[in-house]
């Protein structure tokens, strides 16, 4: 890299993460918003029951592409970052991680494939739903394709390209999904469109390639797939062992309790996947940025501090809409779902409150990778699993969905945060302003609890309180930020240096900030 590139500044680095987490979130907001309307003729026209089985067979898939995964889309958002200016190094790459996935995909596809006829007896309590899972095999493979594409594009810096890429994704899944279950498929139907969105994203991506005619499938030398395997496995096994846990107990809660408890638990996964945007969003993006920052000494210094000031900005942005979600659970599913869906709203908070407790712990696994620890991850996500997995059973037993989400989205967030910052604190010395978080935090919380006091107080329907609430929180939040000093004036200043190149968003910041410093000079 030349001494301009690598010698950027924290905001510099800040503001090409924020860019292009905020390209891409944006492109995955609108994906939801596809994929939202689609999943709601779905969860409807199936009902809570037969949802449950879609639930489940999502589950297989995403153990399955857990154990295959091989951490290749980490790799290549990584290595290409680092190498983007040498197009034949980029072209080993990706020759050489395609190779690894596709191998260990095929193979996996196959193994599930064959063993279709208990899978679907034991997982579904009935062999006659072995072709769902035979499908299941199809999709994941397409799955893993589908994880390894599009962070290619992320790795390059290509934005546009990596928007439209998940975009694909989502119009296919969702237009098709729905006309299949209008056509009769039944349940087969997502799962048909799932792998549509999945290869005609990967397809997309590889168009992309193509037309920058620098990039090329070469045979791979053993040093390039030792370096692609050497970074990648131990990313595999935390990946096994990270999503282990959270695949693995819908099968368990599919045995141990009933479809119908499933489809609550599909419904809060489904909302859950709103905040994965986010954070994912800002982990990819972040990844990028980390690993330029590491990659010199001098902005090495500033990665601590970066990492520090991500985690506030980022706590500023989402924390007002963890506890909008938490607090408008009931009226949103019943709005969204209709009134089947009983105990999904009481899952939803819970793991609204978890997702905030979890999040300086993804930011610090983030940065971690970044510096090529990836053997610490490993370990940390191996405890977490087994401390999961073997409370699980006694969790779902008691307690049923509700001991699952306390464990998953409550007691894991905390062990999550004791490991990783713990092995960050190792490598990297960084200082998280607590105080200054936690009065963010309050003022998210104070102002999400007006808004639903207000709305709870007038009892109007669910389509007034959903708005209103967004509506309220959106005045009142800057209002409280400032009066509980969470933002101060150098904090917008840095937030607008974070957000001048994203489009939207920096008029949207410019309207925030305005208002903040009227508020200012009235105090």
């Amino acid at each position: 890299m030349s001494s301009e590139s690598s010698d950027m500044s924290a905001a510099d680095l800040g503001s090409s993460a924020a860019g292009m987490a905020s390209i891409i979130m944006l492109s995955k907001v609108l994906s939801v918003a596809v994929l939202g309307v689609s999943f709601i003729f779905i969860s409807r026209m199936l009902g809570s029951s037969v949802y449950g089985i879609y639930v489940l067979a999502t589950a297989i898939i995403g153990l399955f592409d857990a154990i295959g995964n091989f951490g290749i889309g980490s790799a290549f958002n990584k290595f290409i970052s680092q190498y983007k200016r040498n197009p034949e190094k980029v072209s080993a790459i990706l020759s050489s991680g395609f190779l690894i996935l596709i191998s260990v995909g095929i193979a996996l596809s196959l193994l599930t494939f064959i063993f279709s006829g208990p899978i679907s007896y034991y997982a579904l309590h009935t062999a006659e739903y072995n072709y769902i899972v035979k499908f299941i095999a199809i999709a994941i493979l397409a799955s893993m394709l589908f994880g390894a594409s599009y962070p290619i594009l992320i790795g390059i810096g290509d934005r546009r390209e990596a928007a439209i890429s998940v975009l694909t994704e989502a119009l296919v899944q969702g237009v098709l999904s729905v006309g299949l279950i209008v056509l009769g498929f039944g349940v087969l139907g997502p799962i048909i469109g799932l792998i549509a969105g999945y290869l005609s994203s990967f397809f997309v991506t590889i168009f992309f390639l193509k037309l920058k005619m620098v990039y090329k499938l070469v045979i791979p030398s053993k040093a390039d797939l030792r370096q692609i395997f050497h970074f990648s496995l131990p990313i595999a096994v935390s990946n096994i062992f990270n999503t282990l846990a959270g695949n693995l107990s819908t099968v368990v809660l599919g045995i141990l309790t009933t479809t119908i408890v499933l489809g609550n638990f599909g419904i809060a996964s489904k909302i859950n996947y709103i905040f994965d945007i986010i954070l994912g969003s800002i982990s990819l993006s972040l990844l990028s940025a980390f690993a330029i920052a590491s990659s010199t000494k001098k902005n090495k210094s500033r990665l601590g501090v970066m990492y520090s000031y991500s985690l506030f900005i980022a706590v500023v942005f989402i924390s007002p809409v963890i506890f909008y979600m938490a607090l408008f659970s009931t009226p949103l599913v019943n709005l969204l779902f209709g009134f089947t869906y009983k105990v999904a709203p009481l899952y939803i908070s819970l793991i609204s409150i978890g997702v905030l407790i979890n999040f300086s712990a993804s930011l610090a696994s983030t940065m971690l990778m970044s510096i090529n620890k990836v053997k610490q991850i490993m370990k940390n996500n191996i405890i977490i699993s087994i401390i999961e997995i073997a409370i699980m059973p006694f969790a779902i037993y008691k307690l049923g969905g509700e001991g699952l989400i306390i464990l998953l989205f409550l007691v894991a967030p905390v062990v999550n945060n004791f490991l990783f910052l713990r092995s960050a604190h190792r490598y990297i010395k960084f200082n998280i302003n607590i105080w200054k978080i936690s009065r963010v935090v309050i003022s998210a919380l104070v102002s999400a609890g007006m808004a639903f006091a207000v709305l709870q107080f007038l009892q109007f329907g669910s389509l007034f309180r959903v708005i209103a609430g967004i509506v309220i929180i959106a005045f009142v939040y800057p209002l409280f930020i400032t009066v509980f000093r969470g933002a101060e004036d150098q904090d917008l200043e840095n937030i607008k240096k974070f957000t001048k190149d994203i489009p939207v968003v920096r008029q949207f910041m410019s309207l925030i900030i305005l208002y903040n410093e009227s508020i200012i000079k009235r105090k």
